[in-house]
Protein backbone atom coordinates (compact mmCIF):
# COMPACT_ATOMS: atom_id res chain seq x y z
CA UNK A 1 0.00 0.00 0.00
CA UNK A 2 0.98 3.64 -0.42
CA UNK A 3 0.71 5.29 3.01
CA UNK A 4 0.88 8.89 4.19
CA UNK A 5 2.14 8.91 7.78
CA UNK A 6 1.86 12.10 9.85
CA UNK A 7 4.05 12.45 12.95
CA UNK A 8 4.07 15.71 14.97
CA UNK A 9 7.41 14.88 16.59
CA UNK A 10 11.09 15.80 16.27
CA UNK A 11 12.26 12.93 14.10
CA UNK A 12 14.62 11.37 14.64
CA UNK A 13 15.56 11.91 18.27
CA UNK A 14 16.32 9.11 20.76
CA UNK A 15 13.17 9.23 22.87
CA UNK A 16 9.84 7.38 23.23
CA UNK A 17 7.46 8.28 20.40
CA UNK A 18 10.14 8.93 17.73
CA UNK A 19 11.59 5.48 18.56
CA UNK A 20 8.12 3.98 18.14
CA UNK A 21 7.64 5.77 14.80
CA UNK A 22 11.07 4.62 13.62
CA UNK A 23 10.28 0.97 14.31
CA UNK A 24 6.78 1.27 12.82
CA UNK A 25 8.31 2.66 9.62
CA UNK A 26 10.86 -0.15 9.53
CA UNK A 27 8.12 -2.73 9.96
CA UNK A 28 5.96 -1.25 7.20
CA UNK A 29 9.01 -1.20 4.93
CA UNK A 30 9.80 -4.85 5.67
CA UNK A 31 6.18 -5.71 4.89
CA UNK A 32 6.53 -4.11 1.43
CA UNK A 33 4.55 -0.90 1.94
CA UNK A 34 5.69 2.54 0.73
CA UNK A 35 5.46 5.45 3.16
CA UNK A 36 5.60 9.22 2.73
CA UNK A 37 6.47 10.37 6.24
CA UNK A 38 5.57 13.97 7.15
CA UNK A 39 7.19 15.30 10.31
CA UNK A 40 8.67 18.37 12.02
CA UNK A 41 11.71 20.23 10.64
CA UNK A 42 13.57 19.16 13.80
CA UNK A 43 15.65 15.99 14.21
CA UNK A 44 18.10 13.85 12.28
CA UNK A 45 17.40 12.23 8.92
CA UNK A 46 17.51 8.44 8.88
CA UNK A 47 17.55 6.05 5.94
CA UNK A 48 14.72 3.52 5.79
CA UNK A 49 13.96 1.57 2.63
CA UNK A 50 10.63 2.51 0.96
CA UNK A 51 10.28 5.57 3.24
CA UNK A 52 10.55 9.21 2.10
CA UNK A 53 10.79 11.88 4.80
CA UNK A 54 9.05 15.21 4.20
CA UNK A 55 9.62 18.00 6.71
CA UNK A 56 7.21 20.85 7.33
CA UNK A 57 8.10 24.54 7.22
CA UNK A 58 11.04 25.44 9.48
CA UNK A 59 10.25 28.18 11.99
CA UNK A 60 13.32 30.30 12.85
CA UNK A 61 12.42 30.63 16.53
CA UNK A 62 12.05 26.88 17.22
CA UNK A 63 15.06 24.54 17.20
CA UNK A 64 14.02 22.11 19.95
CA UNK A 65 10.78 20.42 21.00
CA UNK A 66 10.43 19.20 24.57
CA UNK A 67 8.57 16.04 25.53
CA UNK A 68 4.82 16.43 25.97
CA UNK A 69 2.42 19.16 24.89
CA UNK A 70 3.89 22.63 24.46
CA UNK A 71 3.43 25.99 22.74
CA UNK A 72 6.24 25.05 20.31
CA UNK A 73 4.24 22.02 19.16
CA UNK A 74 1.18 24.19 18.52
CA UNK A 75 3.18 26.48 16.22
CA UNK A 76 4.85 23.53 14.46
CA UNK A 77 1.58 21.60 14.07
CA UNK A 78 -0.06 24.27 11.90
CA UNK A 79 2.36 24.08 8.90
CA UNK A 80 2.74 20.32 9.43
CA UNK A 81 -1.00 19.70 9.19
CA UNK A 82 -1.39 22.03 6.18
CA UNK A 83 1.37 20.17 4.33
CA UNK A 84 -0.07 16.76 5.21
CA UNK A 85 -3.59 17.68 4.08
CA UNK A 86 -2.22 19.16 0.85
CA UNK A 87 -0.22 15.99 0.13
CA UNK A 88 -3.24 13.80 0.85
CA UNK A 89 -5.45 15.82 -1.49
CA UNK A 90 -2.94 16.16 -4.34
CA UNK A 91 -1.31 12.71 -4.37
CA UNK A 92 -2.69 9.19 -4.46
CA UNK A 93 -2.53 7.31 -1.18
CA UNK A 94 -4.31 4.18 0.01
CA UNK A 95 -4.31 5.14 3.68
CA UNK A 96 -3.35 7.85 6.19
CA UNK A 97 -1.55 6.75 9.36
CA UNK A 98 -1.31 9.25 12.23
CA UNK A 99 0.53 9.63 15.54
CA UNK A 100 -0.33 11.73 18.60
CA UNK A 101 -2.39 14.90 17.89
CA UNK A 102 -2.13 14.33 14.10
CA UNK A 103 -5.06 11.97 14.67
CA UNK A 104 -7.27 15.06 14.35
CA UNK A 105 -6.10 15.48 10.73
CA UNK A 106 -6.60 11.78 10.04
CA UNK A 107 -10.11 11.87 11.48
CA UNK A 108 -11.00 14.94 9.42
CA UNK A 109 -9.67 13.33 6.23
CA UNK A 110 -11.74 10.22 6.89
CA UNK A 111 -14.86 12.13 7.95
CA UNK A 112 -14.98 14.55 5.02
CA UNK A 113 -12.98 12.83 2.25
CA UNK A 114 -13.40 9.13 3.09
CA UNK A 115 -9.71 8.18 3.39
CA UNK A 116 -8.98 5.03 5.41
CA UNK A 117 -7.31 6.15 8.65
CA UNK A 118 -5.08 4.22 11.07
CA UNK A 119 -4.46 5.87 14.45
CA UNK A 120 -1.22 4.99 16.27
CA UNK A 121 -2.21 5.80 19.85
CA UNK A 122 0.82 6.31 22.12
CA UNK A 123 -1.04 8.07 24.92
CA UNK A 124 -4.37 9.63 25.85
CA UNK A 125 -4.43 13.28 24.76
CA UNK A 126 -6.53 14.61 27.69
CA UNK A 127 -4.38 12.64 30.15
CA UNK A 128 -1.28 14.21 28.62
CA UNK A 129 -2.77 17.63 29.35
CA UNK A 130 -3.06 16.71 33.03
CA UNK A 131 0.25 14.85 33.28
CA UNK A 132 2.26 17.75 31.90
CA UNK A 133 0.45 20.32 34.03
CA UNK A 134 -1.19 22.12 31.13
CA UNK A 135 -4.57 22.08 32.76
CA UNK A 136 -6.16 20.63 35.86
CA UNK A 137 -9.57 21.90 34.73
CA UNK A 138 -12.24 19.19 34.85
CA UNK A 139 -14.12 20.95 32.04
CA UNK A 140 -11.09 20.98 29.74
CA UNK A 141 -10.40 17.32 30.53
CA UNK A 142 -13.97 16.40 29.60
CA UNK A 143 -13.67 18.40 26.39
CA UNK A 144 -10.44 16.52 25.62
CA UNK A 145 -12.23 13.23 26.19
CA UNK A 146 -14.98 14.30 23.80
CA UNK A 147 -12.38 15.07 21.12
CA UNK A 148 -10.65 11.75 21.77
CA UNK A 149 -13.97 9.89 21.46
CA UNK A 150 -14.65 11.67 18.14
CA UNK A 151 -11.24 10.86 16.60
CA UNK A 152 -11.57 7.22 17.66
CA UNK A 153 -14.95 7.10 15.94
CA UNK A 154 -13.31 8.31 12.72
CA UNK A 155 -10.42 5.86 12.73
CA UNK A 156 -10.73 2.68 10.71
CA UNK A 157 -8.28 0.90 13.01
CA UNK A 158 -6.49 2.02 16.18
CA UNK A 159 -3.10 0.71 17.31
CA UNK A 160 -2.43 1.00 21.06
CA UNK A 161 1.00 0.43 22.60
CA UNK A 162 -0.14 -1.10 25.89
CA UNK A 163 -3.20 -2.80 27.46
CA UNK A 164 -4.13 0.30 29.48
CA UNK A 165 -4.72 2.31 26.29
CA UNK A 166 -6.80 -0.56 24.94
CA UNK A 167 -9.01 -0.29 28.02
CA UNK A 168 -9.27 3.44 27.42
CA UNK A 169 -10.38 2.90 23.81
CA UNK A 170 -13.06 0.49 25.01
CA UNK A 171 -14.26 3.02 27.58
CA UNK A 172 -14.49 5.90 25.08
CA UNK A 173 -15.71 4.03 22.02
CA UNK A 174 -16.65 0.41 22.68
CA UNK A 175 -17.15 -0.48 19.00
CA UNK A 176 -13.77 0.86 17.84
CA UNK A 177 -11.55 -1.94 16.48
CA UNK A 178 -8.09 -1.77 18.02
CA UNK A 179 -5.00 -3.94 18.36
CA UNK A 180 -2.32 -3.86 21.06
CA UNK A 181 1.12 -3.70 19.43
CA UNK A 182 3.76 -3.28 22.11
CA UNK A 183 6.72 -1.05 21.29
CA UNK A 184 9.14 -3.90 20.73
CA UNK A 185 12.36 -2.15 19.68
CA UNK A 186 14.56 -5.14 18.88
CA UNK A 187 14.74 -5.87 15.16
CA UNK A 188 16.11 -8.98 13.53
CA UNK A 189 19.20 -7.01 12.42
CA UNK A 190 20.16 -5.69 15.87
CA UNK A 191 23.75 -4.62 16.41
CA UNK A 192 26.12 -7.26 17.81
CA UNK A 193 28.28 -6.05 20.71
CA UNK A 194 31.74 -7.54 21.25
CA UNK A 195 33.45 -7.99 24.66
CA UNK A 196 36.21 -5.70 23.37
CA UNK A 197 33.72 -2.86 22.89
CA UNK A 198 32.37 -3.28 26.42
CA UNK A 199 35.93 -3.36 27.82
CA UNK A 200 36.81 -0.17 25.91
CA UNK A 201 33.70 1.58 27.26
CA UNK A 202 34.59 0.55 30.81
CA UNK A 203 38.08 1.95 30.36
CA UNK A 204 36.66 5.19 28.99
CA UNK A 205 34.42 5.55 32.04
CA UNK A 206 37.10 4.42 34.51
CA UNK A 207 35.12 1.35 35.61
CA UNK A 208 37.06 -1.72 36.78
CA UNK A 209 35.54 -4.53 38.81
CA UNK A 210 32.53 -2.62 40.15
CA UNK A 211 28.92 -3.72 39.73
CA UNK A 212 27.45 -1.52 36.98
CA UNK A 213 23.85 -0.28 37.29
CA UNK A 214 22.53 1.20 34.02
CA UNK A 215 19.54 3.43 33.31
CA UNK A 216 18.52 4.35 29.74
CA UNK A 217 15.83 6.85 28.77
CA UNK A 218 14.86 10.47 29.10
CA UNK A 219 15.30 12.58 32.23
CA UNK A 220 11.83 14.01 32.53
CA UNK A 221 10.58 14.39 36.11
CA UNK A 222 8.28 11.36 35.94
CA UNK A 223 11.22 9.07 35.08
CA UNK A 224 12.40 9.18 38.70
CA UNK A 225 16.08 10.02 38.21
CA UNK A 226 16.08 11.78 41.58
CA UNK A 227 14.71 8.59 43.15
CA UNK A 228 17.48 6.59 41.44
CA UNK A 229 20.22 8.91 42.71
CA UNK A 230 18.82 8.84 46.24
CA UNK A 231 18.74 5.04 46.06
CA UNK A 232 22.38 5.07 44.89
CA UNK A 233 23.30 6.80 48.15
CA UNK A 234 21.68 3.99 50.16
CA UNK A 235 23.28 1.28 48.00
CA UNK A 236 26.80 2.74 48.17
CA UNK A 237 26.68 2.87 51.98
CA UNK A 238 26.25 -0.91 52.09
CA UNK A 239 28.16 -1.87 48.94
CA UNK A 240 31.01 0.38 47.83
CA UNK A 241 31.94 -1.43 44.61
CA UNK A 242 29.10 0.00 42.51
CA UNK A 243 28.85 2.43 39.59
CA UNK A 244 25.77 4.01 38.05
CA UNK A 245 25.67 4.85 34.32
CA UNK A 246 22.79 7.03 33.14
CA UNK A 247 22.16 7.22 29.39
CA UNK A 248 19.95 10.02 28.03
CA UNK A 249 18.78 13.49 28.93
CA UNK A 250 19.34 17.00 27.59
CA UNK A 251 22.38 19.03 28.78
CA UNK A 252 20.31 21.20 31.15
CA UNK A 253 18.64 18.16 32.71
CA UNK A 254 21.99 16.43 33.10
CA UNK A 255 23.48 19.46 34.85
CA UNK A 256 20.57 19.51 37.29
CA UNK A 257 20.98 15.81 38.05
CA UNK A 258 24.75 16.20 38.42
CA UNK A 259 24.12 18.88 41.03
CA UNK A 260 21.77 16.53 42.87
CA UNK A 261 24.33 13.70 42.68
CA UNK A 262 26.95 16.01 44.22
CA UNK A 263 24.51 17.07 46.94
CA UNK A 264 23.78 13.41 47.74
CA UNK A 265 27.46 12.49 47.69
CA UNK A 266 27.17 9.99 44.80
CA UNK A 267 28.82 12.08 42.08
CA UNK A 268 32.02 9.97 42.14
CA UNK A 269 30.11 6.74 41.39
CA UNK A 270 27.71 8.22 38.83
CA UNK A 271 28.36 8.68 35.11
CA UNK A 272 26.07 10.81 32.94
CA UNK A 273 26.83 9.95 29.30
CA UNK A 274 23.96 11.93 27.71
CA UNK A 275 22.04 10.92 24.60
CA UNK A 276 23.66 8.20 22.53
CA UNK A 277 23.09 7.07 18.92
CA UNK A 278 20.32 4.51 18.63
CA UNK A 279 22.75 1.94 17.18
CA UNK A 280 24.93 2.20 20.32
CA UNK A 281 22.19 1.51 22.86
CA UNK A 282 22.90 -2.28 22.95
CA UNK A 283 26.46 -1.42 24.05
CA UNK A 284 25.15 0.19 27.24
CA UNK A 285 22.79 -2.67 28.09
CA UNK A 286 25.73 -5.06 27.63
CA UNK A 287 27.77 -2.87 29.98
CA UNK A 288 25.18 -3.33 32.74
CA UNK A 289 25.17 -5.89 35.52
CA UNK A 290 21.75 -4.55 36.53
CA UNK A 291 19.23 -2.55 34.47
CA UNK A 292 16.94 -0.12 36.30
CA UNK A 293 13.76 1.81 35.58
CA UNK A 294 12.82 4.01 38.58
CA UNK A 295 9.79 5.66 36.98
CA UNK A 296 7.52 7.39 39.52
CA UNK A 297 4.21 7.37 37.68
CA UNK A 298 2.58 6.66 34.35
CA UNK A 299 0.35 4.16 32.61
CA UNK A 300 1.96 3.68 29.20
CA UNK A 301 4.73 1.07 29.14
CA UNK A 302 8.14 2.59 28.24
CA UNK A 303 9.76 1.21 25.12
CA UNK A 304 12.98 0.40 27.00
CA UNK A 305 11.20 -2.33 29.02
CA UNK A 306 11.13 -4.59 25.95
CA UNK A 307 14.86 -4.13 25.24
CA UNK A 308 15.58 -4.70 28.94
CA UNK A 309 13.75 -8.04 28.78
CA UNK A 310 15.96 -9.21 25.92
CA UNK A 311 19.23 -7.82 27.30
CA UNK A 312 20.11 -10.83 29.42
CA UNK A 313 20.52 -8.70 32.56
CA UNK A 314 18.38 -8.58 35.75
CA UNK A 315 15.93 -5.69 36.10
CA UNK A 316 14.85 -3.51 39.02
CA UNK A 317 11.65 -1.52 38.49
CA UNK A 318 9.12 0.40 40.53
CA UNK A 319 5.89 -1.51 41.13
CA UNK A 320 3.54 0.75 39.13
CA UNK A 321 1.14 0.12 36.23
CA UNK A 322 3.50 1.45 33.56
CA UNK A 323 5.85 -1.45 34.42
CA UNK A 324 3.52 -4.18 35.65
CA UNK A 325 1.59 -4.36 32.38
CA UNK A 326 4.68 -6.24 31.17
CA UNK A 327 6.87 -7.06 34.19
CA UNK A 328 6.04 -9.36 37.10
CA UNK A 329 7.99 -10.75 40.09
CA UNK A 330 9.07 -13.75 38.02
CA UNK A 331 11.04 -11.59 35.57
CA UNK A 332 12.12 -8.53 37.60
CA UNK A 333 12.59 -7.19 41.11
CA UNK A 334 9.61 -4.88 41.67
CA UNK A 335 9.88 -2.36 44.51
CA UNK A 336 7.81 0.25 46.27
CA UNK A 337 7.99 3.71 44.73
CA UNK A 338 10.64 5.23 47.03
CA UNK A 339 14.42 5.45 47.18
CA UNK A 340 14.93 3.12 50.16
CA UNK A 341 12.89 0.32 48.61
CA UNK A 342 14.57 0.78 45.22
CA UNK A 343 17.97 0.54 46.89
CA UNK A 344 16.94 -2.67 48.67
CA UNK A 345 15.81 -4.11 45.34
CA UNK A 346 19.19 -3.31 43.81
CA UNK A 347 21.09 -4.74 46.78
CA UNK A 348 18.97 -7.88 46.60
CA UNK A 349 20.35 -8.60 43.14
CA UNK A 350 23.91 -7.68 44.12
CA UNK A 351 23.80 -10.10 47.08
CA UNK A 352 22.03 -12.93 45.25
CA UNK A 353 23.50 -13.53 41.75
CA UNK A 354 21.47 -16.73 41.38
CA UNK A 355 18.25 -14.74 41.74
CA UNK A 356 19.45 -12.47 38.95
CA UNK A 357 20.14 -15.47 36.71
CA UNK A 358 16.66 -16.91 37.31
CA UNK A 359 14.93 -13.58 36.64
CA UNK A 360 17.01 -13.03 33.50
CA UNK A 361 16.17 -16.47 32.09
CA UNK A 362 12.47 -15.89 32.76
CA UNK A 363 12.62 -12.41 31.20
CA UNK A 364 14.20 -13.68 28.00
CA UNK A 365 11.65 -16.49 27.81
CA UNK A 366 8.80 -13.97 28.20
CA UNK A 367 10.33 -11.79 25.51
CA UNK A 368 10.64 -14.71 23.08
CA UNK A 369 7.11 -15.94 23.73
CA UNK A 370 5.19 -12.66 23.80
CA UNK A 371 7.32 -9.72 22.66
CA UNK A 372 9.42 -11.00 19.77
CA UNK A 373 10.05 -8.90 16.69
CA UNK A 374 8.32 -11.55 14.61
CA UNK A 375 5.14 -11.01 16.66
CA UNK A 376 5.52 -7.25 16.21
CA UNK A 377 5.74 -7.66 12.43
CA UNK A 378 2.77 -10.04 12.35
CA UNK A 379 0.58 -7.64 14.30
CA UNK A 380 1.56 -4.71 12.07
CA UNK A 381 0.76 -6.84 9.04
CA UNK A 382 -2.59 -7.75 10.62
CA UNK A 383 -3.54 -4.05 10.84
CA UNK A 384 -2.88 -3.40 7.18
CA UNK A 385 -4.52 -6.61 6.01
CA UNK A 386 -7.58 -5.38 7.91
CA UNK A 387 -7.33 -2.03 6.07
CA UNK A 388 -6.94 -3.72 2.68
CA UNK A 389 -9.91 -6.02 3.33
CA UNK A 390 -12.04 -3.08 4.49
CA UNK A 391 -11.23 -1.18 1.29
CA UNK A 392 -12.12 -4.20 -0.86
CA UNK A 393 -15.39 -4.56 1.03
CA UNK A 394 -16.16 -0.87 0.64
CA UNK A 395 -15.85 -0.35 4.41
CA UNK A 396 -12.73 1.82 4.42
CA UNK A 397 -14.70 5.04 4.13
CA UNK A 398 -16.66 6.67 6.92
CA UNK A 399 -20.38 6.12 6.98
Amino acid sequence: MKILMIAPEPFFQPRGTPFSEFHRLQALSKLGHEVDFVTYPVGEDVEIKNVKIYRSLKLPCISNVKIGLSIAKVFLDIPLFIQAIWMMLTRKYDCVHTHEEAVIVGALLRKFFGYPHVYDMHSSLPEQMSNFGISQSKWLFQMGEAVERWVLKHSLKTIVICPYLGERVEKLHRDQPYLVIENVPVTDDSRYVTPEEVHALKQRLGIRDETVVVYTGTMEAYQGIDLLLESAKHVSKQYEQVRYVLVGGHPKQIEQMKELATLLGVDKITHFVGQQPVQDMPLYTHLADILVTPRKDGKNTPLKIYSYLRAGKPIVATNILTHTQVLNPEVAVLTDNNAEAFAEGTLKLIRDPELGKRLTANAMRLSDEKYSYEAYLQKTDQVYKFVEQSIRNGEGKDA
